[in-house]
């Protein structure tokens, strides 16, 4: 039971405000982005384009998925998908200040250095064995008659989400999306022994 309630309350209080905020931008930027401005981008250089534009951006993994989906809808390959998606919160102002306090500047800067290296040779590793599927677009994915189970799970997490803002209050709700650990924070639950 507590890990029911840790999956149903405390994971959905801390992913559900980054699902709207990746959905609201993913929304906005289906429209705006045009597929030939991504074939601008050379594909040797695609991966390495996605894995540096999630270096300085703070984004969470479950909010930047929505996203990520418009990118490959977008054309975008799997492997700079991959790139984006693991250097964005892999490399966050915390985990930087945090490195920084403990092990110096420049452990911090190897870091992101090591993470920007791995993640591109990853995205290609997995451009190399996977394709995206070709010719399936987003406004002609078949849609069930009626109530489905797709559309019973879609109203199932409205629901989760609807309740951990209801608990919460709409500022703590709002909250999590400016929920930065501090530095001291992170250095105490770092010196624990094993």
């Amino acid at each position: 039971w507590a890990r029911v309630r840790d999956g149903l309350r405390e994971t959905v209080d801390s992913t559900a405000p980054w699902l709207l905020v990746g959905l609201a931008v993913a929304a906005l930027v289906a429209p705006l982005l045009r597929e030939q401005w991504l074939g601008y981008i050379p594909a040797w250089l695609e991966v390495a384009f996605f894995a540096l534009l999630g270096l300085p951006t703070y984004v969470c993994a479950s909010g930047a998925t929505p996203l990520v989906a418009v990118l490959i809808h977008k054309g975008v390959s799997p492997g700079a998908a991959l790139a984006f998606l693991l250097t964005g919160p892999a490399t966050n102002i915390t985990t930087f200040g945090v490195l920084s306090q403990l092990h110096g500047h420049r452990v911090a800067l190897a870091f992101g250095g090591v993470v920007a290296v791995v993640t591109v040779a990853l995205g290609h590793l997995v451009n190399r064995y996977v394709t995206a599927p070709a010719g399936l677009r987003m406004d002609q994915v078949p849609s069930e008659a009626g109530v489905g189970f797709g559309m019973l799970c879609l109203w199932a997490v409205a629901g989760l989400f609807l309740v951990s803002l209801l608990r919460r209050g709409p500022r703590a709700f709002v909250g999590e999306l400016y929920a930065v650990e501090s530095v001291e924070a992170a250095e105490r639950e770092c010196a624990h022994q094993h």
